[in-house]
């Protein structure tokens, strides 16, 4: 992300004597395990697709075959209509296909459904994780926004997350008052015009 400020003029020790304490280490790593896991859940995610993918691939090849099956028994039973054994099988291989088709559908169906559901969690994990990195920076800016005591009071603050969706940005901006008189996260968020661009 970008921070944009007009011509700042900070005294930086008085900036630094009132600046809190750094972030816990174990509350980072505590960030990366959970990182991790979602990865991990996530490659678990995709290796049960593989299997369904490939299981469907291996029930469109018996389709397939039994359809050759059929075709072969269809040329057979042109030349001998009255055979009645040929009439059977070709009725066993109808009922199978139709049977294995069924499967396949609802099969299919299932595999669509576990893929948007998938996606959903993705998108989800991934709004979750940017809006932690909103959190994390408006944390800071609430935290230190006391800095900028030197700011005129009619200026503005811009925060600019780059290729936070895709390839848009988020941006925030927030009046200099509302940084500088910082309680919480929240009212911060609730001063901040936000849009992607």
């Amino acid at each position: 992300f970008d921070f944009y400020v007009d011509d700042i003029d900070v005294d930086i020790d008085t900036a630094l004597a009132n600046l809190p304490a750094l972030p816990d280490v174990a509350a980072i790593e505590q960030i990366e395990e959970n990182q991790r896991a979602i990865q991990e859940a996530m490659r678990a995610q995709e290796e049960e697709l593989q299997a369904r993918q490939e299981d469907l691939r291996a029930r469109n090849d018996e389709l397939r075959e039994i359809n050759r099956e059929m075709r072969n028994l269809g040329r057979e039973l042109r030349d001998d209509p009255d055979n009645d054994e040929l009439a059977a099988q070709m009725e066993t291989l109808e009922a199978t296909m139709n049977e294995l088709s069924q499967s396949v559908e609802q099969e299919g169906e299932a595999y669509r459904k576990s893929i948007e559901q998938i996606q959903n969690e993705r998108t989800a994990a991934i709004n979750a994780r940017r809006q932690g990195q909103i959190d994390q920076v408006l944390s800071v800016l609430c935290d230190y926004g006391s800095t900028l005591k030197a700011l005129p009071g009619s200026e503005k603050v811009s925060l600019i997350f780059r290729n936070f969706a895709g390839d848009t940005d988020q941006v925030m901006v927030m009046p200099h008052a509302d940084v500088a008189g910082c309680t919480s996260i929240d009212s911060l968020k609730q001063a901040a015009v936000s849009y992607q661009q």
